[in-house]
């Protein structure tokens, strides 16, 4: 289990962050004087400003010199709806993801890893396709053919395991079900972590309905679900077979009032 930030540490290092993309970032800047935060100073890391979700989708986001080594795009019909995120060091990226991934898995080194992810793979700047690229690298059997094309294909892995090692599939959930749809299933024991959700290929639905179905096609699967966003750098898991979300060490989330950006919400009702 990874150690817990204390949070006077975290908040020491939020309030270290605050001041430097004021400093340094210009648009952040800009925003802060915007709304007549220009002389803020926040006590704590829950009052510092946080910009809306949707200014990486107009806005080129970042501190200093525009960073070069990678730019994440979200998925989207149209370059008008995407979301961009410029990552000034893909090492920490990874070693972020990898920190957060090993703190409720395990070392990389303990699974073979399989990836279900169609949509992705066709978006060279997915930041989910980044994280899984490295944990194959960096697993107990890296092979470039890990990406599968072929929803039947990840059958035949299932069934024909070429090592001792724990079997990890990323699958969008989508995919997942267009899979158990046509009639597939196994009997194997592997850990499914889902992420994705539809991206408007099929209508949504309950997480549970969704864990029902996959059960119902893979009843000896342990399956977790995976939340992240282009704009995100953590993530963040379920327990097996859970659809509540783990803290992970390294976050802390505020959820404000959607008529009032500058409030917290008081009364938090969570739905699926």
């Amino acid at each position: 289990m990874a150690q817990e930030i204390l949070e006077d540490d975290f908040n020491k290092k939020a309030l270290e962050l605050f001041h430097f993309h004021k400093t340094h970032n210009a648009f952040y800047a800009h925003f802060l004087k915007l709304l007549k935060l220009n002389n803020f100073e926040p006590q704590i890391w829950t009052d510092i400003p946080c910009i809306p979700i949707s200014f990486f989708k107009h806005h080129k986001l970042y501190a200093g010199e525009l960073p070069e080594e990678a730019k994440f795009e979200s998925s989207g019909t149209s370059l008008q709806n995407k979301s961009f995120h410029y990552i000034p060091s893909l090492e920490k990226y990874h070693e972020n993801a990898k920190y957060i991934f090993e703190d409720i898995f395990g070392p990389l080194m303990n699974f073979e890893f399989l990836a279900l992810l169609p949509g992705y793979t066709e978006n060279p700047n997915s930041s989910l396709i980044s994280m899984v690229e490295y944990f194959i690298k960096n697993s107990n059997k890296s092979d470039k053919n890990y990406f599968l094309k072929d929803k039947r294909e990840l059958i035949n892995r299932l069934e024909n395991k070429t090592v001792e090692s724990e079997v990890i599939v990323f699958g969008v959930s989508h995919a997942i079900l267009d899979l158990v749809a046509l009639g597939y299933k196994s009997d194997a024991e592997f850990i499914l972590i889902e992420t994705g959700g539809m991206k408007g290929l099929k209508k949504e639905m309950p997480k549970e309905v969704v864990f029902d179905i996959i059960h119902g096609a893979f009843p000896n699967a342990k399956i977790y679900s995976e939340y992240g966003m282009t704009e995100l750098q953590s993530q963040f898991y379920t327990d097996a077979n859970s659809l509540i979300f783990n803290m992970n060490a390294r976050a802390r989330v505020k959820i404000m009032e959607p008529n009032d950006p500058f409030a917290l919400q008081k009364k938090i009702r969570m739905e699926w």
